[in-house]
């Protein structure tokens, strides 16, 4: 009887271990990559999540692709690359296909106002006041003096889940515009925004940083105005998951956040020269992507705080230019979609060593 309750107890064990996860040091996060991004991809190239004991991949697709792959191991560093939005990296996510997912404004309200199972657990890059990483660049040629000539022009908004063409509503609505007046392209694939530049096809547009530098040294177009009419930070990316993946692997993604921590305290503390041109292993022609900053013309690319926590005051106040264009339909309360439980955590921790590196400094 003894021997038949051991086989049984054997067998029940070796059953429950059969169920564990084979990687259960794993995170995947569905990711975009850009400049609101760059530095979780950096954490990840320069393995601080490896020494914070997590393995994490992150998973996305060509553009206009229906593949999904890993971006590490397969990256071409190619225009293609990298490309979903963030409408479907959130579709991702609730389909339990990554544990995590990056997301930009526009597709993080519109989840939280569906009623959907996500909460922002922490603020990745954002444009600052003053340097924005956006502004309405126009075709070389256009002149404008009034509202009239604004209204006028064809324009342009890149690929995105819908954020892009909100702001370029609102510079136009401060600048006295009719709306209905107005005719706007939207969601231009990146790899066409200058041809259609180039032949016409669009003569303005809301810009990020980059493409508005290649098309004006390329002297197709011109910086009007940068983004300053409304604050530059509405343009930001998040970190977000469900409440029910906050319980499982709460472990690991803390793990997760503090190598993303330590990796954006290492490089604000660069000097400026080394963050403008920092990783001498990347090649001239890839150098740039890995800038964590710039100066064209008074803009700047995304910055990153050292504690992220999503600032739901922010969250709200973008809510509201959604809510004014129609893109958002109805209010909601923010803070039901964000919970900074785990960067708390991880503060105090980052508390509790400062102040005991403190008191050995005076011993």
């Amino acid at each position: 009887m003894f021997k038949f309750l051991l086989v049984l107890f054997t067998v029940a064990v070796v059953g429950i271990q059969a169920k564990q996860p084979k990687h259960n040091n794993q995170i995947k996060i569905g990711y975009f990559h850009g400049g609101r991004t760059m530095l979780l991809y950096r954490a990840q190239y320069f393995k601080d999540f490896k020494r914070e004991g997590v393995d994490v991949r992150f998973i996305t697709k060509y553009l206009n692709s229906k593949k999904w792959y890993d971006f590490i191991s397969k990256r071409n560093k190619g225009v293609l690359d990298g490309k979903a939005t963030g409408i479907e990296l959130i579709d991702l996510l609730l389909e339990g296909k990554v544990e995590l997912s990056v997301t930009g404004e526009a597709a993080f309200l519109r989840s939280c106002e569906k009623g959907e199972p996500i909460v922002a657990i922490a603020e990745l890059g954002a444009d600052e006041t003053n340097n924005s990483g956006h502004a309405i660049g126009l075709k070389k040629g256009i002149k404008v003096n009034g509202p009239k000539d604004l209204e006028k022009i064809v324009w342009g908004t890149r690929r995105s889940s819908g954020g892009d063409d909100v702001f370029l509503k609102e510079f136009l609505l401060q600048s006295g515009v009719d709306l209905s007046k107005v005719k706007i392209i939207s969601s231009i694939d990146d790899n066409k925004l200058e041809k259609f530049v180039r032949d016409g096809t669009i003569t303005g547009g809301y810009f990020h940083l980059m493409d508005l530098r290649e098309l004006e040294v390329k002297d197709l177009a011109y910086l009007y105005r940068k983004l300053d009419w409304v604050n530059p930070a509405f343009s930001h990316a998040l970190l977000v998951t469900t409440p029910e993946n906050l319980k499982i692997h709460k472990a690991n993604i803390k793990k997760m956040l503090r190598g993303y921590i330590k990796r954006v305290r290492f490089e604000h503390d660069l000097p400026l020269e080394k963050k403008k041109d920092n990783y001498l292993h990347a090649t001239p022609a890839y150098r740039s992507a890995y800038e964590m900053a710039t100066d064209y013309k008074g803009m700047n690319l995304p910055q990153y705080r050292a504690l992220p926590f999503v600032r739901s005051d922010l969250e709200a106040d973008a809510l509201k230019m959604f809510l004014r264009h129609g893109y958002i339909k109805k209010n909601f309360d923010i803070n039901r979609c964000i919970d900074n439980s785990i960067l708390d955590e991880i503060q105090h921790d980052i508390d509790l060593k400062e102040k005991s590196r403190t008191k050995k400094k005076k011993k």
